[in-house]
């Protein structure tokens, strides 16, 4: 069976709730500011069970969504979902920005570093924040936890921040998504190109990942199409054969058709470098006034 991945928790909890109805070992919270649209959805995965359905490391995964530009409550958010999930007592945090710089879609990480006040470089005692972008295996030949690891045995952090671009099932959630989770990070594992994880137990030290979507799958795209189609012209006949097909069935059988031709194709929207440009403006501001 074909399946479009993501790297968003909120999503695979969309997928499976969609089959299952309530998932047993997974807790799910949700909170919308109406005022600015701003949507905190919580899942927390509890016991193996959860794990195992979800596809994804036992933990907490804190989903941002939002409408419009970053606003106040936009960053207040973010900083106080890391804060919660941060050490309570801690000196040193390390922050690495994930990914190619050279690659608009999965620069996000390298530009949210080149933003950052390093302040371990000017404190006493070399506490404070350090930043690093380790770039990607084909610039450097080290695997991003081989740089990462490295670091934290020199520096020894009390956390590791890790940012890095990711991959979502929806089109709509591309820039307008934030997913903060203490369970680290699988590199590349929303395209199907896993790297070495960067997570507590490969670092030694607390992880925290945040990331922001900015390509999906070809073929989700006809799937949202297709969705919003029918929600357009509300049931009418249009589709043929399709018409007979519930939702579920109508995505299978895209990705019975497409994936088969197209293969792992993802696409990103033509205003990346300005969505890239402006998470990592936000993510930075959220950073810089944290750790100031």
């Amino acid at each position: 069976m074909w399946e479009i991945q993501t790297d968003l928790a909120l999503e695979n909890q969309e997928r499976v709730q969609g089959k299952e109805g309530e998932i047993p070992g997974v807790i799910l919270e949700k909170k919308v500011n109406g005022k600015n649209e701003i949507t905190t959805t919580k899942i927390e995965i509890i016991n193996e069970h959860g794990s195992a359905v979800m596809g994804k490391p036992q933990g907490m995964y804190l989903t941002i969504e939002f409408a419009g530009e970053g606003t106040e409550e936009l960053e207040n958010t973010v900083s106080e979902t890391l804060w919660n999930l941060l050490p309570g007592h801690w000196e040193t945090i390390l922050i690495a920005g994930l990914g190619n710089a050279d690659m608009t879609a999965d620069a996000l990480g390298p530009e949210t570093v080149e933003k950052l006040f390093a302040s371990r470089a000017v404190k006493e005692g070399k506490k404070g924040v350090a930043a690093i972008a380790p770039g990607v295996l084909a610039q450097t030949g080290m695997e991003s936890a081989e740089i990462v690891a490295g670091v934290c045995q020199e520096i020894c952090p009390d956390a590791v921040i890790v940012i890095d671009a990711l991959a979502a099932r929806s089109s709509f959630r591309l820039g307008k998504t934030i997913q903060i989770t203490n369970t680290g990070i699988l590199p590349g594992s929303g395209i199907g190109n896993c790297r070495r994880a960067l997570n507590e137990e490969s670092l030694g030290v607390p992880v925290i990942a945040v990331g922001v979507p900015t390509v999906v799958s070809a073929s989700s795209i006809v799937c949202d199409a297709l969705q919003a189609m029918d929600e357009v012209f509300q049931g009418q006949k249009l589709l043929g054969a399709l018409d007979e097909l519930d939702e579920k069935e109508k995505r299978d059988l895209v990705l019975e058709v497409l994936m088969p031709r197209i293969g792992n194709l993802y696409v990103a929207p033509k205003d990346m470098d300005d969505m890239v440009l402006k998470m990592s403006q936000l993510l930075s501001r959220v950073l810089n006034g944290m750790f100031a």
